[in-house]
């Protein structure tokens, strides 16, 4: 993880970093959430071009890297939102929270 980045991110007025990831889901649950939504989207997704097992193999490892980043948000004061379930709904939250702020600062 680009650690330096981040800090200097994160350090700077009016930033503010947050990660999203899905540590709790299991791989084969991911997998089918990805093939479902595929399904619904009128243009081809990137994960379409992808065979069953490297589609699966890429699962895995987002889940673990979801896992080492919820960590390394707890140890540096970073937010991190779990999105292994309700996505859509904990990233509307997310942004309805951003507006907020926005709006009360004008």
């Amino acid at each position: 993880m680009p650690i330096t980045f981040i800090e200097r991110l994160k350090n700077k007025p009016n930033n503010k970093v947050i990660f999203l990831g899905k540590p709790n889901l299991l791989p084969e649950d991911f997998f089918n959430e990805i093939r479902k939504f595929e399904k619904e989207l009128s243009t081809g997704g990137w994960t379409k071009r992808l065979d069953d097992e490297t589609l699966l193999k890429w699962c895995r490892g987002w889940i673990n890297s979801s896992k080492k980043q919820q960590e390394y948000c707890r140890e540096n004061n970073i937010d991190f939102y779990d999105t292994s379930f309700n996505q859509m709904e904990i990233i509307n939250n997310i942004v309805n929270e951003i507006k907020r702020r926005l709006s009360d600062k004008i």
